[in-house]
């Protein structure tokens, strides 16, 4: 992944990683959990390339929360999802998706055809 920094890259928001360079298998995989609570529709997760040749197809995004970090968690029941693909160079964002309001722990969901590996972050939302 790029570290640099300048006008027009995406700035991660306090370094919130829910995951850097996760590869996706089989079945899926969860990110670890990040405290998302209260935030009024102020953050954005990032899917971004980690790495160069990073190819996805089909590859799913979708949100699963919990009122503990240690779980369960659960899927979102009414939480948008997040379908792409495509080849993506080291850094390039494949994915953005506003959070809506969740319950305080978040972790992301992948599922589907990946090669090579994700950063997958937090943002905020210009206001």
């Amino acid at each position: 992944m790029s570290t640099h920094f300048g006008y027009g890259l995406e700035s991660r928001w306090h370094d919130q990683y829910f995951a850097r360079d996760l590869a996706v298998g089989a079945g899926g995989v969860d990110t670890d959990p990040l405290s998302v609570g209260a935030h009024n529709g102020a953050l954005c997760v990032v899917l971004a390339a980690a790495g160069q040749g990073v190819s996805a197809s089909d590859l799913c995004m979708s949100i699963l929360e919990s009122d503990d970090p240690a779980g369960p968690f659960e899927a979102k029941g009414d939480g948008p999802m997040i379908m792409v693909s495509g080849e993506f160079e080291d850094g390039a964002a494949l994915a953005r998706l506003i959070l809506p309001d969740c319950r305080n722990h978040v972790k992301m969901h992948l599922e589907g055809a990946l090669t090579g590996g994700v950063d997958v972050f937090l943002t905020c939302l210009a206001r």
